[in-house]
């Protein structure tokens, strides 16, 4: 596990793995390809892209999607009709609920990365109690255990609604995503949105402790791609596309970019992330390529180091404490 440096950038970068359970409660498919190919290339693109450059990742996956097929109920304390979505079929004809195969292309990859969870059903976490979180991370346990896996150090809640801590804390799990507080939004004006999605900054953000759970913080909305390019198979706001698509791949290149080159100068911290959907089209990977290239020049040259979600686990020692503030 890298070791902090005061003097250095510290980045972390993850990546939601969720496809048809993203979205199940509102039964929405449509930023999906139909046999979840391209997401899948994407991925594997993204992995052989990781081990050219040497640059981990966490990868918070559903775990649902590891399963090869299941009865299309799931007994718990879930809530009503929460599984109306599930198919109860297998991998072979719906990809987008069962994938176990995205766990063996980020596990014959070079770099080391983590797996981390996104929970067993993408459940939200804010409307349900304790022993619904409980029972889904016990089923995640359960998964990764007969994979071969280690069970999850580090969670990246659904929506960002997070609870239960203290459940958290029993399943051996150390790491929560959170989005960063207070952070700037443009409201409802759709001119000032227009204007502050095409215009963003990345703030430096901070990794702190929290009732003895370690919190790294990260923009509410992906990082990695941007809303104004197409994200998976749907198409930007009509008010986005009237801009020549170089010119917004270019935003996106420089946003990725000047984010870790600010973490560098300063010595602080970012977490940049997307959900895999996001990023699975022509439109969204070369600001990314180019913005991971970046990325791993400067840890050549040593101004930054790449950490893991789990590797910042012991990093902060006391609630008081923060680090990349």
């Amino acid at each position: 596990m890298p070791y902090m440096n005061d003097t250095t950038g510290k980045v972390t970068l993850s990546l939601e793995i969720e496809l048809g359970w993203g979205k199940h409660d509102l039964a929405e498919y449509d930023h999906l390809s139909t046999d979840m190919t391209v997401e899948i290339k994407t991925l594997t693109k993204l992995l052989e892209l990781c081990d050219r450059l040497g640059i981990p990742m966490s990868f918070s996956i559903v775990g649902h999607l590891l399963e090869n097929s299941c009865p299309g109920y799931h007994h718990g304390p879930y809530p009503e009709e929460w599984w109306r979505e599930d198919p109860g079929t297998n991998e072979n004809i719906d990809p987008q609920f069962y994938n176990p195969d995205i766990i063996e292309l980020i596990k014959d990859t070079d770099v080391d990365h983590e797996i981390a969870t996104h929970t067993y059903s993408h459940i939200h976490c804010e409307e349900v109690p304790e022993e619904t979180l409980a029972f889904e991370l016990d089923r995640v346990a359960t998964i990764y255990s007969d994979l071969g896996i280690d069970s999850p150090r580090s969670i990246v809640f659904p929506k960002h609604q997070t609870n239960h801590y203290s459940t958290i804390q029993q399943h051996d799990i150390e790491v929560v995503r959170q989005p960063i507080e207070n952070y700037n939004t443009p409201g409802k004006n759709p001119l000032k949105k227009f204007y502050s999605l095409l215009n963003r900054s990345h703030p430096t953000t901070d990794i702190k402790k929290e009732n003895d759970l370690i919190e790294t913080c990260c923009t509410p909305h992906p990082s990695l791609t941007a809303t104004h390019l197409p994200n998976g198979q749907r198409s930007p706001h009509p008010a986005f596309q009237i801009i020549p698509l170089g010119v917004r791949q270019q935003l996106q290149r420089e946003y990725i970019k000047s984010a870790v080159s600010e973490a560098a100068n300063q010595g602080t911290y970012i977490h940049l992330w997307t959900h895999l959907h996001n990023l699975s089209n022509q439109y969204q990977w070369p600001p990314v390529h180019k913005g991971m290239k970046h990325i791993a020049k400067l840890r050549d040259q040593g101004e930054i180091e790449l950490f893991r979600m789990r590797d910042l686990a012991g990093q902060v020692s006391s609630s008081k404490d923060t680090m990349g503030v």
